[in-house]
């Protein structure tokens, strides 16, 4: 500005536009670091989620081992039931 100063020409409004260009740069800056924590925190809510949802399906599983033995000596009979007659079958092959 002050080559220009000595030049005659007023340059005071290339510095006024320089200080807009850093004002509004400050600006979107803070609004990209707000959207960036934003999607942190989102972030980190998925993972919780996805470690909840993990945590609830091993509890299923858990609980599907944990079953009365009423309910899965009938179970064992349903299948026996409906194996009997391919174990029959492919037994010559299996055991001769």
């Amino acid at each position: 500005m002050n080559e220009a100063g000595e030049h005659g020409v007023d340059a005071s409004h290339l510095q006024d536009e320089v200080d807009n260009l850093t004002d509004r740069l400050d600006d979107l800056q803070a609004k990209l670091d707000d959207r960036c924590s934003e999607l942190q925190s989102a972030a980190t809510a998925v993972t919780q989620f996805n470690v909840s949802t993990s945590f609830n399906t091993e509890c299923k599983v858990i609980f599907i081992f944990g079953r009365s033995k009423f309910c899965l000596t009938h179970e064992v009979g349903i299948v026996t039931v409906f194996m009997n007659p391919f174990i029959n079958l492919l037994a010559p092959e299996l055991f001769f």
